[in-house]
């Protein structure tokens, strides 16, 4: 999905992270909606991107993803 991201595709990088987000896997789901807020913030959904952001900060204050959203959402 990061590749989506880099190659212009923000769209299609946020339908492979929403797969990922609620996903059982082994991903981890702060790193999941962070990458996800960033392909929203991409293709130009900046109010769902924060959203997304502020959710990461909410669930999992104390995790390094908490940290880099709280400087997205300032940005």
């Amino acid at each position: 999905a990061k590749l989506q991201i880099e190659a212009g595709n923000a769209a299609r990088a946020v339908e492979l992270f929403e797969q990922v987000v609620g996903d059982e896997s082994d991903y981890p789901q702060e790193q999941a909606l962070l990458q996800l807020g960033i392909a929203q913030s991409e293709a130009g959904d900046t109010e769902t991107a924060r959203a997304t952001w502020q959710k990461i900060v909410d669930e999992y204050p104390q995790s390094a993803s908490a940290n880099e959203a709280r400087g997205l959402i300032g940005s």
